[in-house]
């Protein structure tokens, strides 16, 4: 069985008890802290940004792809993002650059808090480690 977070799911020791608390918490997350600490009209595209921020993890986040895919303004887009930082659903990082290269602007990279929602095992991997030098970081 794969490794999974906190002390309930773990408990439980089953794959499917794990998806049904993933999937509470997520749905309490959404329509508790989100509704409750920010102002956000339409919280059913947020959801639809936060259900697809795990399968982008370890690749570039494009805000202007992520505009037209969910058909809002790039500054709603913008939001969201820093939105569901502030909540610590993900965080982003910025490409290492120096003074010479500024020029060239790379996206930033997304990854989640809770890195057992992301499918893939090698995008898994990076977000573990990701999440290990934010921690170095902090």
């Amino acid at each position: 069985m794969e490794a999974i977070g906190f002390p309930e799911p773990y408990l439980a020791n089953t794959l499917r008890g794990h998806r049904r608390w993933q999937k509470e918490r997520l749905d309490r997350f959404f329509r508790e802290d989100v509704r409750d600490l920010e102002r956000i009209q339409d919280l059913s595209r947020l959801q639809l940004l936060a259900d697809s921020i795990p399968f982008r993890v370890g690749s570039p986040l494009s805000l202007n792809a992520l505009r037209v895919e969910l058909e809002v303004s790039h500054r709603a887009v913008t939001h969201w993002a820093e939105v569901l930082e502030r909540l610590y659903y993900l965080f982003r990082i910025s490409p290492y650059s120096t003074k010479a290269i500024r020029g060239l602007r790379k996206e930033k990279k997304a990854y989640l808090w809770d890195w057992s929602l992301v499918e893939s095992s090698g995008a898994r991997f990076e977000n573990l480690v990701a999440s290990h030098l934010l921690k170095l970081c902090h």
